[in-house]
């Protein structure tokens, strides 16, 4: 498709205005690139988020991605002059079965991190501040596992981005990519906006999340991205708790707790292996709710019993078949890079793919090796078979409802590509069967201390 000639051509256009997208945009100005950067949600609002760095054991290609990404976030408040809100609160882990002490054993024997596994009921009470139950038996203490304040580098980011030059369209959407064919293949130009209006450039970098997928399918292309609705809840009313993150992993998900100020604590729920999380939907599960407040005060920690909840909201994570990122450039379409499928950890991830993504456009030697996360591993079916997150698979036995069907449904661990993408279509049509929620969902092990679904919340 041609265009007007007299439309400004930029070196990068990215799509996307979240921590990936912003980290991109700003590594290539700093590389000395001309910027466009587009969004339908940049509207200088704060956007919740643990803002976690902490690993989630299990998949040494992803430890090698966060321990890169960590180091350039560390580095990121000189290399580009500003504040990032990076802070070493720690990461304490638990452990409430005999089997899953054994696995914090094993990853603490592994890991090149400082790491302490810690037994004694008394140190464990002096570690975690707040009174825990006694399913916890063990913990796995990093000492400086850094955070980000989540506010704070979105907004250093946008400033930073805009200071340096960056084109800066907000509460656009794009509709249409253009593209052009000759002998040579097909060249991505640009993108045309809702409104009408035309950007072009060199490169397009799509880093737009959960949505990545619905935008390829106007190229013609599929990309087999499912949803995770994550959720993010507020309690009010929880004395002594750790200044440390605190992590747990079920068998459908991650939980991550965050103190905040004036007795506040925030609680992440990826669900990555919850059927009925898998949507675009962002309207908060009410079932999840009150099954995450009660298993957490009646297996981690009862002082949560009397906390309120203050506020929930739910953000979209983008989930691929082997839980890894989709970054590079995609294969047959010159111009197009892709930046998604981080699966909740995008600020975990992002400056260490902006920095890679940099150095690679330059022409210079990146210090990851993006191969494992290149686009074409599905279209050439060269993907591990996961069926659950390498840091959900636990060996020790565990029953709940609906893992077999959404194993098969959603992440198609004995079919190739093209099979997934069908199921995945399924997903997004919301099929899923919401009789599959059950409080076993929420069981770690057999004394199972919830009985009954839908238990009210307290306060």
């Amino acid at each position: 498709m041609k265009v007007e000639d007299d439309i400004k051509k930029t070196d990068a256009l990215v799509i996307g205005a979240g921590v990936v997208g912003l980290s991109i945009a700003l590594e290539l100005l700093h590389l000395g690139k001309s910027v466009r950067v587009i969004d339908k949600d940049f509207t200088g609002g704060e956007r919740t988020h643990i803002g976690e760095l902490a690993f989630f054991s299990g998949d040494p290609v992803l430890a090698n991605l966060t321990k890169f990404s960590r180091t350039a976030w560390e580095g990121a408040e000189a290399r580009y002059e500003m504040e990032t809100g990076l802070l070493p609160r720690g990461n304490i882990e638990l452990a409430t079965t005999p089997g899953r002490k054994v696995i914090l054993q094993n990853e603490n024997a592994d890991s090149p991190r400082e790491i302490e596994l810690i037994t004694e009921k008394e140190k464990i009470k002096e570690e975690l501040g707040a009174p825990f139950a006694s399913d916890v038996i063990a913990i796995k203490k990093e000492e400086t596992a850094p955070v980000l304040s989540t506010q704070t580098i979105i907004e250093s980011l946008r400033a930073k981005v805009k200071e340096q030059g960056a084109i800066l369209w907000g509460a656009d959407e794009v509709t249409e990519f253009i593209t052009e064919e000759d002998e040579a293949g097909t060249t991505l130009q640009g993108v045309r906006v809702k409104s009408g209006e035309v950007a072009l450039a060199d490169e397009t970098f799509v880093a737009a999340g959960a949505i990545t997928g619905l935008l390829l399918k106007t190229l013609h292309l599929t990309l087999p991205l499912r949803p995770s609705r994550q959720h993010l809840i507020t309690f009010s009313g929880v004395k002594n708790f750790s200044e440390a993150l605190i992590t747990h992993r079920l068998r459908r998900g991650h939980l991550v707790f965050k103190g905040l100020m004036g007795g506040k604590v925030m609680l992440s729920y990826d669900g990555l292996m919850d059927p009925m999380q898998a949507t675009y939907s962002l309207q908060v599960d009410e079932t999840v709710l009150d099954l995450l407040h009660t298993y957490t005060s009646a297996n981690l920690f009862p002082e949560f019993r009397d906390a309120k909840v203050e506020g929930a909201v739910c953000i979209t994570g983008a989930v691929t078949p082997d839980f890894r990122p989709v970054v590079g450039r995609w294969r047959g379409i010159q111009g197009l890079w892709l930046a998604t499928g981080f699966a909740g950890r995008s600020y975990a991830y992002a400056m260490g793919i902006a920095q890679t993504l940099g150095a690679i456009m330059t022409g210079a030697m990146p210090n990851l090796n993006l191969a494992p996360f290149a686009p074409e591993r599905f279209e050439l079916d060269r993907w591990p078979r996961f069926q659950r997150p390498p840091s959900l698979a636990w060996s020790e036995q565990a029953t709940f409802a609906g893992k077999a069907q959404f194993a098969t449904q959603v992440n198609t661990t004995g079919s190739g590509p093209a099979g997934y993408m069908d199921n995945v279509n399924m997903v997004d049509k919301n099929k899923v069967d919401r009789g599959q929620m059950k409080t076993t969902d929420f069981k770690e092990n057999t004394k199972g201390k919830i009985q009954m679904a839908g238990t009210k919340r307290k306060g």
